[in-house]
């Protein structure tokens, strides 16, 4: 096997005509892809990839988000929760059955595009965007808390979080 010259060993058409990122589960055998379908509408599409010859969807979303959607695409450390950016925030949902994905919370960043990542411990996440740097402690697991009647797709729902002033410690 020579890495220069992979060797395709399968495909799927997603029907999307624009993806915005994707996220792999810790154990490789999850695949969650967010993008623009055929019909217009942003979509979490969850790919069952545990046979690499013949991956299959498990389930599928259609967002209706007002705002526009970034790049990111990111999995809690401890696989539990998917994190889709958006232009004022990010959807949170919960991914812990994969065939079942429950949408659960939003939240909001006034006017910020923002790409997000996740210490490796999980104990807090990292917003950047043209305004800055922010981190978030989400060591509480605030979001377990939420009911999933609380939240209508499409909304903007805050969230409680406490943030962390960087700037304060590089004085």
């Amino acid at each position: 096997s020579d890495p220069s010259l992979p060797i395709q060993e399968s495909s799927y058409d997603l029907g999307f005509t624009e993806t915005f990122g994707f996220a792999l589960s810790q154990d490789e055998k999850v695949l969650y892809i967010f993008g623009f379908s055929l019909n217009g509408t942003k979509q979490l599409q969850v790919l069952d990839i545990s046979r690499t010859e013949s991956p299959k969807l498990l389930s599928s979303i259609d967002l209706n988000q007002k705002t526009s959607p970034t790049n990111t695409v990111e999995l809690s450390p401890d696989g539990r929760i998917l994190y889709l950016g958006f232009t004022n925030g990010m959807l949170m949902i919960d991914v812990q059955i994969p065939a079942q994905p429950a949408l659960f919370g939003y939240n909001y960043f006034e006017n910020e595009k923002q790409a997000l990542k996740f210490t490796q411990d999980g104990k807090f996440f990292y917003a950047v965007s043209a305004a800055g740097v922010k981190a978030f402690d989400i060591t509480s697991q605030y979001i377990f808390f939420m009911r999933y009647t609380d939240f209508k797709i499409g909304g903007s729902y805050p969230v409680p979080l406490e943030v962390l002033e960087l700037n304060k410690n590089l004085k």
